[in-house]
C-alpha cells in the first residue's frame, strides 16, 4: 500500500508463522510428521542456501513463505521439547 515496513519479507513471516501455528498448538490442532518436517526444512534450507552462500536474490513473496516457514519450525521444536519435558515428569 505504499508504506514502509519496519520489518523485512523473511521477519515478518517469521512472526506471522509463529502467530499461526502458536494458535494451532494452543488449540490442539497442530502435529507434524516427520515426512513433513523434513519437507519444511529442506524448502528453509534451500531458500537459505540460495540467499546466503550463492548471494541469488529470491523474490519477497517466497521470503515471506520462508519466513512462515521458519516460524512454524520453531513453535514445532518448541512444542517437541515442552511435550519431552512434560513426560520426563510426570
Amino acid at each position: 500500500m505504499g508504506y514502509p515496513v519496519a520489518l523485512c519479507c523473511r521477519c515478518l513471516g517469521f512472526y506471522t508463522g509463529v502467530f499461526i501455528s502458536s494458535i494451532g498448538v494452543l488449540l490442539g490442532k497442530f502435529k507434524l510428521q516427520a515426512k513433513f518436517l523434513v519437507i519444511l526444512i529442506l524448502f528453509v534450507f534451500i531458500d537459505l542456501l540460495l540467499n546466503f552462500i550463492f548471494n541469488i536474490n529470491t523474490s519477497n513473496f517466497l521470503r515471506f513463505i520462508t519466513g512462515i516457514l521458519m516460524g512454524v519450525l520453531f513453535i514445532f521444536v518448541l512444542n517437541f521439547i515442552f511435550d519431552k519435558k512434560k513426560k520426563e515428569r510426570g
